[in-house]
């Protein structure tokens, strides 16, 4: 998986998203709660391989989209 940005309001993760689209690349927005309020994530994946998350990334640096790290994590 990869995350682009976590953000404390809803219209500032669609505003990443939308960037995203523009590269042609599909996100979405998940919403957590932790100790510290809500956070509003934007992801892609999850990939097969490393290497596909690392194409992707290197395709959002090409079109301004900086900050994506990529992750080993279970979703839900």
């Amino acid at each position: 998986v990869m995350q682009c940005g976590s953000f404390r309001t809803h219209q500032q993760a669609e505003t990443l998203k939308a960037k995203i689209a523009f590269a042609g690349l599909i996100s979405e927005i998940k919403k957590t709660t932790g100790s510290n309020g809500i956070w509003y994530k934007v992801r892609l994946g999850p990939y097969e391989t490393k290497r596909d998350a690392e194409r992707d990334r290197h395709k959002l640096q090409r079109n301004q989209v900086f900050g994506c790290a990529i992750w080993n994590w279970n979703i839900d």
